[in-house]
């Protein structure tokens, strides 16, 4: 309804408490395979009073999970990564309300040019396409698919 059209940003008084956690590690398996996980964990710990919007807007719990190779051959590399958060109330003067948990996948491969010093990427963002939203009253957001052609004087 048109009950709020205006809002006026102060500071508040009191003081604002929030806590959290990040727990991560990258482990080097054999055959150049990399492992990547980490935890995020974010509390507001002060009650919101009646009244005041302390925008806080961020998932208790995130973890992403990575998994690839530069070189599983000569010429052949990927990465794959899974991201998940759960849901959250989001608060704001535009909307409130809760933002759904999502879980994406996200995937590369890569495939080097030697003779033009040069790497070809072809990859995805969320690539089962399933709509989420990041912010309440925010955009659907879908897949994104690219190609990249990469010149690298020192092929890295």
């Amino acid at each position: 309804d048109a009950t709020n059209t205006y809002q006026i940003y102060t500071n508040v008084d009191e003081t604002v408490k929030s806590q959290g956690a990040v727990v991560g590690f990258d482990y080097s398996l054999p055959s150049n395979f990399m492992l990547g996980v980490n935890y995020n964990w974010n509390e507001l710990i002060t009650e919101q009073d009646e009244g005041y919007i302390f925008n806080f807007n961020t998932p208790e719990h995130k973890v992403n999970v990575t998994l690839g190779n530069r070189r599983l051959t000569d010429v052949l590399g990927f990465n794959v990564a899974w991201r998940w958060q759960d849901e959250f109330e989001w608060t704001s003067s535009f909307a409130d309300g809760t933002v759904p948990a999502v879980s994406t996948i996200d995937a590369q491969i890569s495939y080097r040019l030697p003779s033009m010093n040069s790497i070809v990427k072809v990859g995805g963002s969320n690539l089962t396409n399933k709509r989420y939203t990041l912010n309440y009253g925010g955009p659907n957001l879908g897949a994104i698919y690219y190609v990249s052609l990469t010149f690298d004087q020192f092929l890295n």
